[in-house]
């Protein structure tokens, strides 16, 4: 069982603060209590900040328990501290939000691979991640009913063992993605691109032991049939990249999807 008690207060046009509060109950597991406490100040039209703070706890899943020969019926629940900055910055079609953030994570979840290639479920006892991420955003009118849109989003993350000061395996410190779409009535065309950094697949960080960058290009045309009706097609890895998201485990070459999403 949970009760959770919620409370959010605008104490001036320009000023939003919140505040959540968690209680958790579990027969085998003693669940802290838990919080979030949000602010947000509108310095300008042009600039607003934002901060959250917030402990999280999180018990392992059915299957990180009990998957057949795989589980791990010892794990640890997992508990975080964590804390995040954001400044939105706005002008006209413009937006960009840049965030810094820091996570305190004891006995974190996670599977990973054995030496044979296995992958299991386990606790990794201290873990800091903190970083920056960079979201930009722009609309414009092209001329009448014509419009373009370009998004990008840049993360630098480290996500770290506190013990051995070494990254976690299959974690990017560099990530960026970007898409272009351009729209005229019931039509839209995009094209997506991401730019995934090196990552260690050995907890040594060795740096004969990485899996190499990558970039794939996704293209897509949509029609809006009616209202709630869209039919596409995509291209998906469209310059037909050899790559390799988890060691061993090849990733498709150009492949193509077609579908039909119907919003009720």
């Amino acid at each position: 069982g949970a009760a959770a008690l919620g409370f959010k207060h605008q104490a001036t046009p320009s000023f939003i603060y919140e505040i959540m509060l968690r209680q958790e109950v579990n027969e085998h597991f003693d669940s802290p209590f838990l919080y979030r406490i949000g602010l947000q100040k509108e310095f300008s039209k042009f600039y607003t900040l934002k901060f959250n703070t917030s402990k999280n706890y999180r018990i392992p899943t059915y299957n990180d328990l009990y998957w057949n020969g795989l589980g791990n019926p010892n794990l640890k629940p997992e508990t975080s501290y964590g804390v995040e900055f954001s400044n939105l910055f706005s002008y006209k079609n413009y937006r960009l939000n840049l965030t810094a953030y820091y996570n305190k994570i004891t006995d974190l979840l996670r599977w990973t691979p054995s030496a044979s290639g296995i992958w299991r479920p386990e606790n990794t006892n201290n873990v800091q991640t903190y970083g920056i991420e960079a979201i930009f955003s722009l609309t414009q009118e092209l001329w009448d009913k014509h419009f373009v849109n370009f998004n990008a989003t840049y993360a630098y993350t480290i996500s770290e063992n506190t013990e051995t000061k070494k990254q976690l395996i299959y974690v990017p410190k560099h990530k960026l993605t970007w898409s272009l779409s351009y729209a005229y009535k019931k039509i839209n065309a995009y094209y997506q691109y991401i730019n995934t950094g090196e990552v260690f697949h050995t907890t040594d960080n060795s740096k004969y032991y990485t899996i190499g960058s990558y970039m794939v290009g996704n293209l897509g045309l949509e029609y809006k049939l009616k209202q709630q009706l869209t039919i596409g097609v995509q291209a998906l890895n469209v310059w037909n990249e050899k790559y390799e998201s988890v060691l061993n485990r090849p990733m498709p070459g150009r492949n193509y999807t077609i579908y039909l999403n119907l919003n009720i």
